[in-house]
């Protein structure tokens, strides 16, 4: 959030760049996982935003705020999830995304090239989404079943 500023009332948020992604987004796309997996899948967020900006998100059963970190101990954290959402612009978070082994999913107004390598997405989805989550890609609702998958493995 730092890094970004607010949108203005009358500016549409895929027109301009260096703006705060909304919040909006980020509680749809935690809905639409968690439709797709059929459960409460925990919710890790990291950012340089106050309790209070973030407090929507906050208030999400299972989201949860990491503690800060030196900014690399974050970035490899990052590239560690099992799905990674990326603010629109965040080159931390695109880092992150090309790190990591997992579905990166990008607001589909700021997508301008690939990541990580064709044979990397080919396993793993890259890409941004929008609407309900049985209209995405198979890709990713296959990545987000294997996650649940994976999880009731390790219990």
């Amino acid at each position: 959030m730092g890094d970004f500023r607010h949108l203005q009332v009358a500016e549409d948020f895929a027109s301009v760049g260096l703006v705060r992604t909304p919040l909006a987004y980020f509680i749809d796309l935690i809905e639409g996982i968690r439709s797709v997996a059929g459960k409460e899948l925990p919710v890790t967020i990291f950012s340089d935003g106050k309790d209070e900006e973030l407090a929507p998100l906050l208030a999400i059963p299972g989201v949860q705020r990491v503690a800060r970190n030196p900014d690399i101990v974050d970035l490899l954290l990052m590239a560690q999830s099992q799905l990674i959402v990326c603010s629109a612009g965040s080159t931390f978070g695109y880092w992150a995304g090309f790190l990591a082994d997992a579905p990166v999913l990008l607001h589909p107004d700021h997508i301008h090239a690939p990541l990580r390598p064709t044979n990397v997405n080919q396993q793993y989805f890259e890409g941004g989404v929008r609407g309900p989550a049985a209209d995405w890609p198979a890709l990713l609702k296959q990545n987000i079943q294997a996650i649940c998958m994976e999880s009731t493995a390790k219990r």
